[in-house]
């Protein structure tokens, strides 16, 4: 039950996330999430609605971790991208590893043309997913499935096959904000799905943190901070990368690297204006990136 709690915590927090950031009065980094806001409870829906209150909960979150909600929502525009390419280009299966309140399916369902789409998360947060949409008349695309699942016990590829996943197929996988928290044999397991179990030309797309926070020797923009904030709870970051060895790290997986972007790719392409301004600072230790399997 502890586990599902952390889980919707960790899903709402996304969600808030997104939400401010379709408030965003500068269009560089305005949000599209519009969607957003279904999952938000009444009373923070309510208080969010005021622009004096919604400055105040930003100001809060970069004193308490300076850059992470311009990190969020930076991250939220990369995978958003790869999310569209995928469905552009008719990819037959596109997998959102703990999707919590994820909405692509339904923003982009339009452009949806032959792409199955499978989310995995627990069988809680998916109920109220389900139960949040169809208050609000969402349509849910017929390309959806829920596959629920405990990924402290539950075999992913079990499930996937459960629920109708066809492992010849080229694949695309978005796992957006969770190898921090794993263990790197979970990681290494995720991977291999991905390069021996999943069809020639399969992507994983996933952001990591930069090994130096893992062992507290960081000295980024933000690290401090969020250090702080992570011995407070009970869910410590476990794993991360060199940012210079995230290629080898992938070759050894059987993967090879086709996108990675540092903290100030990310401010470069989703926070800049069109006059070169910054116009916000992700916090200095988040990567994102982008690997592909054997074609």
């Amino acid at each position: 039950m502890a586990n599902s709690k952390k889980a919707s915590k960790t899903a709402l927090m996304a969600a808030i996330h997104r939400f401010l950031a379709t408030k965003e009065e500068q269009s560089e980094f305005k949000g599209q999430d519009h969607l957003a806001t279904i999952f938000l409870p009444g009373k923070v829906k309510f208080f969010l609605s005021f622009g004096f209150i919604r400055k105040s909960v930003k100001k809060k979150m970069r004193r308490l971790v300076p850059g992470t909600y311009e990190y969020v929502t930076a991250r939220t525009k990369f995978f958003d991208e790869q999310f569209k390419l995928s469905v552009d280009q008719d990819c037959p299966q596109i997998v959102v590893l703990g999707a919590g309140y994820d909405s692509r399916a339904m923003r982009y369902q339009s452009s949806i043309k032959n792409t199955k789409i499978f989310e995995l998360d627990e069988a809680s947060i998916q109920k109220q997913k389900k139960k949040l949409l169809q208050k609000t008349a969402i349509d849910l695309p017929d390309v959806l499935n829920f596959v629920p699942i405990d990924f402290n016990i539950d075999d992913i590829g079990g499930a996937l096959k459960t629920a109708g996943f066809d492992f010849s197929k080229k694949t695309m996988f978005l796992w957006e904000g969770v190898s921090m928290y794993l263990e790197e044999k979970a990681v290494s397991v995720m991977l291999k799905i991905v390069a021996e179990k999943s069809g020639p030309g399969s992507r994983i797309v996933f952001d990591y943190f930069d090994k130096t926070i893992i062992n507290g020797n960081s000295d980024a923009y933000g690290a401090k901070e969020i250090t702080a904030e992570v011995k407070k709870s009970s869910e410590p970051f476990r794993f991360g990368l060199d940012p210079d060895a995230v290629g080898a790290f992938l070759e050894k997986h059987k993967l090879k690297l086709k996108v990675h972007y540092s903290p100030k790719d990310l401010e470069d392409k989703y926070i800049t204006n069109e006059k070169n301004m910054l116009l916000g600072h992700v916090y200095g230790f988040g990567y994102q990136v982008v690997a592909e399997s054997p074609g």
